[in-house]
């Protein structure tokens, strides 16, 4: 199984953590945070750890601990960034398919990209990297 990280603690990384585990195949989920990792001693969201600041993501300990990370980060160009690094430092950035979203067959979607529950993916549709889809 893989060990997912996720950059951000708000809103977005949490839909993105309920969906990771809605599709499954995840061992564990941690987040990093600049702001929730300031906010208690020990940080969790929806019970998973805040790890500490977005910082964070290259330390060996983290590398060695997660295989995947994704980022939960509602801005496009902020998320591409820290898309474009993860990768850079050798993380995979897996898609996430909520089961009640549909794929076509014919698609494609870029590395860690997401469709949220509900939404479709119409035939030979081709959808980029980090790109968030909803109903």
């Amino acid at each position: 199984m893989t060990a997912l990280l996720i950059l951000g603690a708000g809103g977005q990384a949490r839909v993105l953590a309920e969906t990771a585990v809605a599709q499954g195949g995840f061992s564990h989920i941690a987040f990093l945070d600049d702001h929730a990792a300031q906010e208690t001693d020990q940080p969790s969201v929806l019970g998973w750890p805040v790890l500490g600041p977005l910082k964070r993501f290259i330390e060996p300990q983290i590398l060695q601990s997660f295989n995947a990370a994704l980022v939960g980060i509602g801005d496009a160009k902020t998320r591409l960034v820290w898309l474009e690094q993860l990768d850079r430092v050798g993380y995979e950035c897996p898609c996430l398919i909520h089961p009640t979203a549909w794929v076509s067959p014919s698609a494609s979607l870029g590395s860690g990209s997401v469709v949220f529950s509900q939404a479709v993916v119409q035939a030979q549709a081709s959808i980029g990297s980090g790109v968030i889809l909803n109903t």
